[in-house]
């Protein structure tokens, strides 16, 4: 299964607004400016591992839901 398309939301340390990112882009560089806050943070090989976990968790419960499992 392909994860870097994979959308991942990841809270502002400074400010708490969430804010997604693919996760091909944070491999790549793992910097985040947020909208609200405009300040810097970086993300964390644990926040990236615990982001995508929880958008998989989420894709196969909403497939589970449609009564089928699809994972693209």
């Amino acid at each position: 299964m392909d994860t870097d398309c994979e959308l991942v939301t990841i809270p502002c340390p400074h400010c708490g607004k969430h804010l997604g990112e693919r996760l091909d882009r944070l491999r790549r560089d793992a910097q985040l400016i947020c909208s609200a806050c405009r300040r810097i943070s970086h993300v964390s090989t644990h926040q990236l591992q615990a982001a995508l976990a929880f958008a998989l968790a989420s894709r196969r419960n909403a497939g589970k839901r449609e009564g089928r499992l699809r994972l693209v």
